[in-house]
């Protein structure tokens, strides 16, 4: 705002110098008046934000622009009646300063966000997902401010199996920390992997997915990674798949 108001009030010498080689007439001298009027009520603001944003700073300077056909004047005095001089009084470059709330000047251009900094966190309460499964979320947008991932701990009761679903545009990583798991995946949830202690599974964006733990007695407990800060905005359910999988033919696995 400030930079828009100087470059106004440098337009009023200019408009000044138009008026006086203008042709004589009374509807154009209107509207020359009414432009410097204009001009002047800018230079006003333009002051006040002299005196809001330019504190303890020198003078203006002071420009000269002598008029069209004019030569160099003497002590400020035009050397013909075609040669006009005009003094612009200009603002010295703004240097984004304000007043603190306690009256002391402080330099806003050179404040900085605050930097990243590494976070340690605790793994969250448990909830129930759109997927059917328990999950305790440890990193995510909500908790540290993460833009670009999410890592959380995920629990299958016993004898317990997903909803099908997919993750539209966000992969997944998962680490399997204790039990034995089985996971049905596909278009049409044709393919089959097992998934035991200390195995990594990854799963493409878009790719549905039904998880289940075949125990009778013992939970699955993995740790899932995902290129998703918000665990479950991602989550596209596939109600038409969960009648896809033979059960029938899923036994209690070995651990």
């Amino acid at each position: 705002m400030h930079d828009v108001l100087n470059w106004l009030t440098q337009l009023r010498p200019v408009a000044r110098l138009s008026k006086s080689f203008a042709k004589s007439g009374l509807a154009k001298r209107k509207r020359r008046g009414r432009l410097g009027a204009i001009l002047k009520y800018l230079g006003c603001l333009r002051q006040i934000s002299d005196r809001l944003f330019c504190p303890r700073q020198r003078p203006p300077a002071i420009h000269t622009i002598i008029g069209i056909h004019g030569k160099s004047p003497n002590k400020g005095r035009p050397s013909s009646d075609r040669a006009r001089v005009y003094s612009a009084v200009v603002c010295p470059p703004f240097r984004r300063r304000r007043r603190s709330l306690s009256g002391e000047t402080m330099n806003i251009s050179a404040h900085k966000p605050d930097t990243p900094t590494c976070q340690l966190v605790q793994a969250g309460p448990q909830f129930e997902g759109k997927q059917g499964l328990t999950y305790a979320v440890g990193i995510s947008a909500e908790s540290v401010g993460s833009k670009h991932m999410h890592l959380q701990l995920a629990t299958i009761p016993p004898g317990a199996r997903a909803k099908a679903h997919l993750h539209a545009e966000h992969e997944t990583a998962i680490y399997q920390l204790s039990g034995v798991s089985g996971c049905w995946y596909g278009e049409r949830l044709e393919q089959h992997v097992v998934v035991r202690a200390g195995d990594f599974f990854y799963i493409p964006a878009g790719v549905p997915h039904v998880p289940y733990n075949a125990s009778a007695d013992e939970p699955c407990v993995a740790v899932i990674a995902r290129t998703d800060p918000n665990e479950q905005e991602s989550v596209t359910m596939r109600a038409d798949l969960d009648a896809l999988p033979d059960w029938s033919s899923v036994t209690p696995l070995p651990l």
